[in-house]
């Protein structure tokens, strides 16, 4: 009889493939895929508390909010207890402060791509210290009841054990896999000589690095480098004048990878490309990364937070130091081609994908983690 693994997050996992980048949907795909049976245990914050808390972020002392105990305390009222029969082992995709309030009495595993500590001014700015000092601690309490810790980066792990004194015993890295249709990639051709089209794939403008990216692609033409910016995911309200129109940048915009069409053209802007470049200043993990490899296409970007499990270099791309500038990026990629490494760099990508990420992988080596730690 296959074991019931109860899946606790708010969104639905079966139907949902936006929530956190895909993840939701694909991480319990691959946990059945291990042989398991997913069982959904939903929870929801209540309607007035929302509208509070989204009036409360205005104001940056109380930045934050929604991780601590009055938040999932009345996410926990929203728990059908009856939905806990029948499992096995419990999963929490994050929300694992949820311990505190829900008598879990199975074994519990925490699965996520940080921790508070490295959230605060890193990606969260602007928090008291009487906040900060309460999502944290908190946190550390639902990292301390559970059984099992996975993060998705070595980066993530060292915060557990240093922050939270965990035993390494209770701890495992396991990346995120890539989120795109594995029947439809098709590696693509490595860069040789002639236009280089490199692509860009982030919403974020200015954490994702975007004007580093065009600066990056300016100086590539002033080199003397005939190269082209394929600009993925910004919209075009959100794009500061100054770069706008520019002639070697290919304004994409904001692509939905749920609408058939749009997944179809980022599809082939991906088969269109030779490089990813993306001079992220703050990253826990990201996706992106993964699909690159999966196509056989080095990526470039910063050497920050989780990004070390998923571009190493002289594998699969290279990682620059953080605050390097448009210069430095340009004159590496022109190293890259001088060297001729495009070709090598994607072979290597692609082994990297397959040992380490997919989401197949993702379920196997799920799969073993718990029959190691004696869970199953």
């Amino acid at each position: 009889m296959k074991k019931v693994i109860g899946y606790v997050c708010q969104s639905n996992p079966f139907t949902d493939k936006k929530a956190w980048s895909g993840s939701i949907y694909k991480i319990r795909e691959g946990i059945e895929n291990a042989g398991f049976e997913v069982k959904w245990i939903p929870y929801k914050g209540f309607f007035f508390f929302n509208l509070i808390l989204k009036f409360c972020y205005r104001f940056s002392f109380l930045n934050g909010l929604v991780y601590t105990r009055l938040s999932f305390w009345l996410y926990s009222l929203s728990i059908n207890k009856k939905t806990l029969q029948g499992c096995d082992l419990f999963f929490f995709p994050g929300g694992g402060q949820l311990v505190e309030y829900v008598n879990f009495d199975k074994p519990k595993i925490i699965y996520g791509d940080s921790t508070m500590p490295l959230m605060i001014d890193y990606y969260w700015f602007g928090i008291s210290p009487f906040i900060k000092k309460m999502i944290i601690q908190f946190d550390k309490i639902a990292h301390m009841k559970s059984d099992l810790i996975i993060k998705s980066s070595n980066w993530a792990i060292k915060s557990v054990v240093a922050d939270y004194g965990i035993s390494d015993d209770k701890t495992a890295v396991i990346e995120f896999g890539c989120s795109l249709n594995k029947n439809k990639i098709v590696p693509i051709i490595p860069y040789e000589s002639g236009k280089l089209r490199i692509l860009f794939s982030g919403v974020d403008w200015e954490r994702k690095g975007a004007s580093i990216a065009i600066d990056t692609v300016r100086c590539l033409n002033d080199m003397g480098i005939d190269a082209v910016l394929y600009l993925v995911g910004i919209r075009l309200q959100y794009i500061p004048i100054e770069y706008r129109n520019l002639p070697f940048v290919e304004y994409i915009g904001f692509l939905n990878k749920n609408k058939v069409s749009e997944a179809e053209r980022y599809t082939q802007i991906y088969h269109n490309s030779h490089l990813l470049l993306v001079p992220t200043k703050a990253e826990c993990a990201g996706i992106v990364f993964a699909e690159a490899s999966a196509y056989g296409m080095p990526t470039l970007t910063h050497d920050t937070g989780g990004i070390e499990s998923y571009v190493v270099n002289g594998i699969n791309g290279y990682r620059l130091p953080l605050g390097s500038t448009p210069q430095q990026f340009a004159v590496k990629i022109k190293q890259m081609i001088i060297k001729k490494e495009f070709g090598q760099l994607g072979k290597q990508a692609i082994i990297y994908y397959e040992k380490r990420l997919n989401w197949e992988i993702w379920g196997e080596r799920f799969k073993k983690l718990l029959e190691d730690k004696k869970l199953v």
